[in-house]
């Protein structure tokens, strides 16, 4: 029902990311900050509106993750219960490719099977710690901390072609 509302409009979306916004900004900080005080070299942050939010400016890497119209929309239908119709207007409300591929770091391109994406995501995680400076995380390590404060109704589990875009 809150979906349905938020997505009536864009006026909507924008008054429900304003209320929303800040405590999980704020949550997401606190719990940042936790990790920092633990010395945890990396975290992600899985935040669906990021970019939108502004909270992609505490980041030192981002990542998008794309997939193809026509599977975002069959994803979305099969996940939600939703038809053809609630799923497009759900999908308008959203930025465009280019939106994300102008932002981030790493693109994601998600279009394959789950267990291809479990492997090059466990190789971005390898990459991204030894960037950070951790050199004691050995090859297919995946233990960055992952700061989720809400759980992300937009996240999906399919595979990913990384490519770097900076």
């Amino acid at each position: 029902q809150l979906a349905k509302r938020a997505f009536a409009t864009p006026e909507d979306a924008h008054r429900l990311n304003a209320i929303t916004h800040p405590p999980i900004i704020a949550l997401t900080e606190k719990r940042l900050r936790q990790l920092e005080q633990e010395h945890e070299p990396v975290a992600v942050i899985d935040a669906p509106l990021l970019f939108e939010s502004g909270m992609d400016a505490i980041c030192d890497v981002t990542v998008a993750v794309l997939a193809p119209v026509w599977q975002r929309l069959a994803r979305i239908c099969a996940r939600d219960g939703l038809n053809e119709e609630q799923a497009r207007v759900r999908m308008a409300a959203q930025p465009e490719d280019g939106y994300y591929t102008a932002r981030a770091t790493y693109i994601l391109h998600n279009e394959q099977e789950p267990e291809q994406l479990w492997e090059l995501a466990t190789d971005l995680a390898y990459v991204l710690r030894r960037m950070s400076g951790d050199k004691g995380c050995p090859p297919g390590d995946d233990s960055a901390f992952f700061v989720n404060p809400v759980h992300s109704a937009e996240s999906e589990g399919d595979a990913m072609r990384c490519t770097h875009d900076q």
